[in-house]
């Protein structure tokens, strides 16, 4: 059986192994079917993680040793894949960022495929630096200072560029006593439910929209977000304000029309996702600069596309509201959509092979 290491921070009990979660799902089918299996290391210096012929390194758990002070920069990430390579590792590196740019493609030379959650279809942008800009090419302001210089792709390196699959392959289940867990459970209900529990979109929701979200300072990250929060108060059809309890957050969603979901650090969010699930209408910054798996963002069929700057919302949320009915097939196909890929385990693992093998 072929074995593959995957370093990562993510705990198989949280999150529902977020990022991995695809994986450890459909674990007996990869084992069975593919004759393939993955051991979860959580520890870069176990003595056991160089074992097998792939390792699979999740960027964030050496960024959250960064973040900590354990270590002063990237170098020790380096030494580590220079380590991993001299013990005959085919070494991939998962950039689990959230958005289109990354802030390690100082690494890309030392690996063998760097994956993405999701790439730009343009990929001769990774080669300017724009600063922030590159990160998150939809910001106006390009010059926010960041703790992580941006470093542009070396043109040699494009080709190890790969496209993994972004975080609508989460767990976004519910269960009794769910407002206790972290978002997304764990593997161990598996058996039980197999996908969330789905809201037919319809007509007779209670509210034309909603937004929950925190006012915030950083222009690189806020725009769009304080944008929505400054220009709508609650009202009556209206749930605009901070956020609350999961629990309480999610009876909202199922009475709400329209979802509206702004870029943050990246560009698809958790609220995307919520809003398949939930029957809403999702209202959402134009996506097609980019490419992702599985494809769930397909203008004006799973959802309405905004500008950047958000100067074409009141005009979107008005036409939605007059002839909301005529909407209704949109959110239903992008359900439906949504439902088709989660339950999709073939197409999900032959992609996952795929890439790891660099076709």
């Amino acid at each position: 059986m072929n074995v593959i290491s995957i370093l990562t921070s993510q705990h198989p009990l949280k999150r529902g192994f977020y990022d991995f979660y695809p994986l450890v799902k459909w674990k007996r089918i990869l084992n069975k079917e593919y004759n393939l299996s993955i051991i979860y290391f959580r520890n870069h210096n176990d003595k056991h993680i160089f074992i097998n012929e792939t390792l699979i390194i999740d960027y964030r758990c050496f960024k959250q040793l960064i973040d900590k002070g354990v270590y002063p920069n990237q170098n020790f990430i380096i030494e580590f894949i220079l380590k991993a390579k001299k013990n005959g590792n085919r070494v991939i590196l998962f950039d689990t960022g959230d958005s289109t740019g990354s802030r390690c493609f100082n690494l890309t030379p030392y690996v063998d495929i760097h994956l993405k959650k999701q790439l730009l279809k343009n990929k001769e942008e990774y080669l300017v630096n724009r600063g922030d800009k590159s990160v998150m090419c939809w910001i106006s302001d390009p010059y926010t200072p960041s703790n992580i210089p941006y470093k542009e792709l070396s043109p040699d390196n494009i080709h190890k560029l790969r496209l993994a699959w972004n975080i609508g392959m989460c767990d976004y289940r519910e269960f009794l006593f769910s407002e206790y867990y972290p978002i997304g459970t764990n593997s161990l209900f598996n058996s039980f439910y197999k996908e969330p529990k789905f809201i037919v979109p319809n007509k007779a929701k209670e509210y034309l929209l909603i937004y929950r979200g925190t006012i915030n300072n950083d222009t690189r990250y806020s725009f769009q977000r304080n944008y929505i929060l400054q220009n709508f108060r609650n009202n009556e059809k209206i749930i605009v304000g901070n956020v609350i309890k999961k629990n309480k957050y999610i009876k909202e969603l199922k009475k709400s029309k329209i979802i509206i979901s702004p870029f943050g650090w990246g560009e698809i969010c958790y609220r995307d996702f919520e809003c398949f699930i939930y029957g809403g209408l999702l209202l959402k910054p134009n996506v097609e600069h980019l490419e992702t798996f599985p494809n769930f963002f397909i203008r004006d069929k799973t959802y309405i596309p905004l500008e950047w700057d958000m100067s074409n919302l009141e005009d979107e949320i008005m036409k939605i509201n007059d002839n909301f009915k005529d909407y209704i097939e949109i959110a239903t196909y992008a359900q439906n959509n949504y439902r088709k890929y989660i339950n999709d385990c073939d197409g999900f693992i032959k992609h996952f092979i795929n890439v790891i093998k660099g076709n």
